[in-house]
């Protein structure tokens, strides 16, 4: 499954651009972006300002928790995965505790 991807309009923050550039596939996140992307802050000593978005509140993405045990699964998949495609016939890699 591919996900669809277009170059968001913010790029300099990769913890925004990433998910920018899935909701912006969509005909109308445009309106949704500029509205929730108006918003900066900064903390006291801060040379750098932030976007203040709430990606829960987003319609255009489903978002939930991963918890310890999914993402050792998802981590052990991943080895399993590129292990196979490194040619190695058994690729069982064991979860760590």
């Amino acid at each position: 499954m591919k996900v669809p991807y277009t170059k968001p309009d913010i790029i300099s923050y990769a913890h925004h651009a990433f998910p920018l550039g899935i909701i912006l596939t969509q005909d109308t996140a445009e309106n949704w972006m500029l509205s929730n992307y108006i918003t900066m802050y900064a903390k006291e000593g801060m040379n750098a300002f932030n976007f203040l978005v709430n990606y829960e509140s987003n319609p255009f993405l489903n978002i939930r928790n991963i918890y310890a045990y999914e993402m050792k699964y998802i981590l052990h998949m991943i080895d399993k995965v590129y292990l196979w495609n490194r040619g190695v016939q058994s690729p069982e890699v064991g979860l760590q505790k």
